[in-house]
């Protein structure tokens, strides 16, 4: 991990305030999402990462471009089945 890298402790501390014990069900899906700095930019731009070059040579397609988002749904158990009740997105 970077040393300038912080954690984020958003997401626990919304998962502990929606969970009643350390019985209950919840899931963490780490999904990759693209930067919003090379949202918006064509492929024949220079790239945002300041490399002088266009972005399709630079960074597309690239992890670069990419950051963890982290996604914790918690669920209620209901006449047997698990039923999604609270979602909580924290963007790093």
């Amino acid at each position: 991990m970077p040393c300038s890298s912080k954690y984020n402790y958003a997401i626990l501390d919304n998962l502990l305030g929606q969970i009643s014990g350390p019985h209950d069900d919840w899931d963490l899906d780490v999904l990759k999402e693209k930067r919003e700095e090379y949202i918006k930019i064509g492929r024949n731009q220079p790239c945002p990462c300041n490399s002088g070059e266009k972005y399709k040579q630079c960074c597309r397609n690239t992890e670069k471009e990419l950051f963890d988002h982290c996604r914790v749904t918690t669920h209620s158990k209901k006449s047997g089945s698990i039923i999604p009740m609270h979602t909580v997105h924290t963007w790093k």
